[in-house]
Parts: C-alpha cells; structure tokens; sequence
C-alpha cells in the first residue's frame, strides 16, 4: 500500500513534475543554445624512437613512458604557450582550451586543442607539437642537434672517401691483373692496394661508429605521429541533450519534492488507506462538494439529487441496509476523528436518503457543544435533546424538541447548551430515550462531536448498534484515524463501517461513472447557448412544464394512494411543480429509486412523492 500511496500523489503533483521538466528542460536548451559553439583538434607525438629500432630494449621503453608524463607537464607550461601565441601572432590564447593527454601503456601524447574557431584550434595544436619538439634535447637549437648535425656531416665525407677508395682500388684490381702479379711492374701496385684496403676499412669501421652514434640510445626524442587537422563540426554546445539533460534533472528534483512531500503529510489520500488503518468496510466514499457559503447547501441529496455526491450518499444507504440486515433496531452514531471532517454533512444526508426509500428515520444532533443540524435544515434550535433529557416532566417539550421534515424523517436539534455534555449523553435517561426511538423508528442517528476532541461520543457509542466513522480526504490524519479507532475499540464500541468525505475523484479516479452518467444532462444545459430572444420561450416551457408534471403526477399519486390523499398530494405537487420547475428535477424519481431499491411498505408511498 505504501507504493499505492506514493502513486496517489504522483497522480496528485502530476502538474509539479510536469513543471519540473518543462522549466528546467527548456532552461537547459536555451542556456546551450546561446553558448558559443567550441571546435576541438589533437595532434599525436611520440616520446622515443622504438617505432624505428628493430630490437628496442625495455630500458628504452621505460624511460620513453616516464618522459611521456613529464612532456604533458611540458605542455601545460605558461612558457609553451606564450611561444604559441608568438608563433602565431597572437598576445594571447584567448578562451582556447589545451590539454595533455597521454595515450596509457605507450609513448603517444596527445595534445588536445578546444577553440571557438576550428582552423585556430588545428593551429594551435600543431605549434604546440612543435614548440614542444624545439624544446626537447633533439630540437634544432639544442647542443645535441648541433653535434648532431657535425656527426651527419663527417658521416658524409666518410662515404664519400668509402667511394672514391672503392673505384681506387677497382681500378689497381684491373692494373695488377693486366700486369700480373709475378711482374716486378705490379709489386708497387700491389702494395698500394694494400694500403687503399687497409684504408678502406678504417673508413668502415669509423662510418660505423658514427651510425652508432647517431642510431644510438634516443628515447628522449620527440615527433610528430599525427598532424591536427581542422574540424568543422563543433563538439559543444548540444542544446538538445543539455534540454534531455536538464529536463530528467528537473524530474528527479520535483520527484524528490513530492516523496518528502507526501512523507511529511499524513493526511489521508485514499479511501483504501482508511481501510488498511481501521478493521471496517469502506460503506462509501464522498466526492468532494463545490464550496459551500450556507449551511443548508451541504444537504446536496435534496438539492442536486441526480450529482456524484447524492449517489454516494444512496450508496451508503444500501451498504448500510445490507450490512446490519438481521438486525430490527437500527440506532447508529456517526462520528470523525477532528472538527471539520464532515460528520454532519453525512448525518444530514444519510437521513434524508433512508427517508426517501420509506425508512423511518430519526436524526439526532447529539453535538451539544456546536451543534450544526439546525443549520442544515433551518430550525429553531431553541429546544432539542437537552430538553428531553433534562426536562421530563413536560409533555409539550417532545412535540417542540422533534420536528417533522417529512413523514418519514423527524430531525431533534441539539437544543440549548448543557453545562454537562457528557454526562448527559451516559445518562439512563439517554439509555432510555434511544429504547423509545428504536421503538418507533426503523433509524436512530446520531450525530456527535469528534472523537479525539471530547469525550461525548465515546460516552454514547457503546449504547447505539453500530458507529460511523467519517475520514476526510486530505484532512484527516493517519495518526488520528487509528487512534479513534482504538479508542472506540477500547469501549466496546460496534464499528460497522466508514465514509471518506471530501474525496477528490479527479485524483483518485472515484465516481468516473457516476460523474459522467448523472452530471452529463447539466454539462449538455450548460452548454445550451444562451440568446436572449429564446429566454422567454424556456421560460414558458418550464411553466408548462410543471403545470403538467404537477398536475399528472399528483392524480398518478393520487389513484395510487387513495382518492382523497391523491387529490391533496396532487394539488400541493402541482404547485411546487410550477414554482420549482427550474430550479430542481422532480422527486418523483427519487420515489421511482426507492421503490426499486427498498423494498417499503405500500402505505408510505404517499410520504416518498412528499419528498
């Protein structure tokens, strides 16, 4: 269920992650799209010569990978690039961006050039491989270079004396063979080639040692690999990713928001939360009502009974039917955890929807320290079940205390405020008003205060059949609704179920089909333009209207009740027809409901029209 209430509240703040990625997402885009675009090129080097030796030794090897690390720091040197930018004419680099990188397990350094313009970064990159050949030992103006270009040139007089000794001694070869070598004439040539050989070898063995020298140990030696070439495409910025990248940066902070949120508020989402916390049926579960300015517009079964909320209300009705149906006395306390949960409201409409399906119903304000049905129905509150509780002797008090709504509700206010509210309540005289009511009424409701808040209704559940416990969707706490149940576990209290009031559908996706089914005729009114030279005309059909809606339904009801009955209740339906025929649908559905619904006595039809 945990995950389940996580999901509630992902569907709840589905506009704040959508928010989160919309603003950080188009940020993001807009911040890279005006970013100057950035152009990269790398030239590789080689630290040695093991690439041009044909056997190199691991020595070689070792000391070309440490040289690399320290050429890398080279690069990064202030005095390498202000030779840079003097090559290339240039006081400074500007927002160019170089780095070093060596290339692990060899001797390649890279050296990595960004730029705002790509021909300037391949550049750059290519004087830096050269500055750092110039600054290396075998640059042109090192000592080295320098012996190294005298050994380069001995090495070239060497072989050109190797070549000329070779035609020398070719040509004393020929003259020897000519003359022979047993002639006195050829001893003196014999002798001189000889000497050219001798010579001749001298001078190989010198070129020798030269190439050695110049072939010898070079691992401190640094060339050009690659060359940097010019890129045209830019490497940054990339404002669609950076839109992708922000985007899911802003999901996950908006998500993070809603779980600390939701972690924090402990408030019910949910009716399958109240279900985990409490061991009661879910009976009903209210969607939430427009904003109420008076008291009597939270009666919405009398005056939208066709909405979501009165089918909830009639839903409640049959649960609660079904659920104590071997029971004969129904006496039932409806309370909440806290004020304003909406006890009341569901009181006031419970009894009315009973009423409707011919049960006879008793609603009891048993809130006597701030009551709220007289406000519902518009009654004197002047007396109520104080007066039947502390005055006994006066027979008038009950006809004053009890007032008839319709045949089959009767409605007692709170009446004046006791000094006493609890003791009143866990009177004998309470014990004993509830056993008289049972006796006459088919429902006793109570309606009083908070659980948590007094201890009124803790003092009166034990003596009713069943309690109602009412939860608002996010105003009641988890912590309060557990712990009103074990307190009215803890006397002895019947739990027969739960209401979760002021429920949000569109959030937790209740009453969809309730929603759709009875709202849709007001939906297809309201939309209806409105022109005003057709005002008149409606107005004309709705008086016709309910005329003739008066008229037959109170004949139809009528012959079905009786002839003298049917010709009062057809006259008084004429009449409220006519007057209210704009203002609300005719009731006589709601008694078509209940007769379908209930299964009432044939005699109260007459009390259902009244309705």
């Amino acid at each position: 269920m945990e995950i389940q209430r996580y999901l509630y509240a992902l569907r709840r703040w589905w506009w704040l992650l959508l928010m989160g990625i919309s603003v950080t997402g188009i940020s993001g885009y807009l911040f890279s799209a005006q970013q100057t675009p950035m152009y990269t090129s790398t030239v590789r080097v080689i630290v040695g010569q093991t690439l041009q030796s044909v056997n190199p030794d691991y020595g070689s090897l070792a000391a070309s990978e440490r040289l690399v690390a320290t050429y890398a720091q080279l690069v990064q040197s202030r005095s390498i690039s202000q030779e840079v930018a003097k090559a290339l004419g240039r006081a400074d680099l500007g927002a160019t961006t170089v780095q070093a990188q060596p290339v692990p397990d060899t001797e390649f350094l890279d050296i990595v050039v960004e730029a705002t313009d790509p021909q300037l970064a391949a550049d750059i990159a290519n004087e830096y491989a050269h500055q750092l050949i110039q600054e290396s030992p075998t640059g042109p103006q090192s000592a080295e270079a320098r012996i190294l270009a005298e050994v380069d040139a001995q090495i070239t007089d060497l072989k050109n004396q190797i070549s000329a000794r070779d035609a020398e001694i070719k040509s004393l070869q020929e003259q020897i063979k000519n003359l022979g070598t047993d002639t006195a004439e050829a001893q003196p040539l014999i002798a001189q080639l000889q000497v050219t050989q001798q010579l001749q070898s001298d001078d190989r063995q010198t070129l020798s040692t030269l190439y050695n020298t110049v072939l010898g140990n070079r691992s401190n030696t640094v060339s050009v690999v690659e060359p940097a070439i010019m890129q045209p495409t830019p490497i940054a910025p990339h404002p669609l990713r950076a839109g992708i990248l922000s985007g899911i940066a802003g999901l996950l902070i908006a998500l993070g928001f809603v779980v600390g949120l939701e972690y924090i508020d402990d408030s019910i989402k949910s009716p399958d939360e109240v279900v985990d916390l409490i061991e009661a049926p879910l009976l009903a579960a209210v969607v939430k009502q427009s904003k109420v300015v008076r008291a009597p517009e939270r009666l919405v079964t009398k005056l939208d009974p066709r909405s979501a909320g009165a089918e909830a209300f009639r839903t409640l009705r049959t649960n609660l039917q079904f659920s104590r149906i071997d029971s004969k006395t129904r006496s039932l306390l409806i309370t909440s955890s806290q004020p304003e949960e909406g006890k009341s409201t569901v009181a006031s409409n419970l009894a009315w929807v009973l009423a409707q399906a011919g049960q006879r119903v008793i609603l009891i304000d048993a809130d006597l320290r701030k009551p709220m049905l007289h406000k519902i129905f518009e009654l004197n509150n002047e007396f109520g079940l104080t007066n039947l509780l502390t005055n006994t002797e006066d027979s008038e008090i009950a006809e004053q205390a009890i007032h008839t709504l319709t045949p089959n509700l009767r409605v007692v206010p709170s009446g004046p405020q006791p000094p006493n509210p609890s003791e009143l309540l866990s009177s004998r005289r309470m014990e004993m008003l509830i056993w008289l009511f049972q006796q006459e009424y088919d429902w006793v409701i109570f309606d009083t205060p908070p659980v948590l808040t007094v201890t009124d209704p803790l003092a009166l559940a034990p003596r009713t059949d069943g309690v109602l416990l009412v939860a608002a969707g996010k105003v009641t706490s988890r912590d309060a609704l557990r712990k009103s149940y074990q307190a009215l576990k803890t006397v002895g209290a019947t739990l027969i179920g739960s209401v979760v009031n002021k429920l949000d559908a569109r959030a937790e996706g209740y009453y969809s089909y309730y929603t759709y089914y009875y709202d849709q005729q007001h939906q297809e009114r309201e939309e209806q333009p409105r022109r005003w030279w057709t005002l008149w005309s409606r107005r004309g059909d709705a008086l016709a209207n309910g005329h003739a809606n008066g008229h037959t339904n109170g004949h139809t009801n009528g012959h079905a009740n009786g002839h003298s009955n049917g010709y009062s209740n057809g006259n008084g339906n004429g009449h409220v027809q006519t007057a209210e025929a704009e203002v609300e649908p005719p009731l006589n559905d709601e008694a078509a409901d209940a007769e379908t619904e209930t299964a009432a006595p044939t005699p109260d039809n007459h009390d259902q029209t009244a309705l």
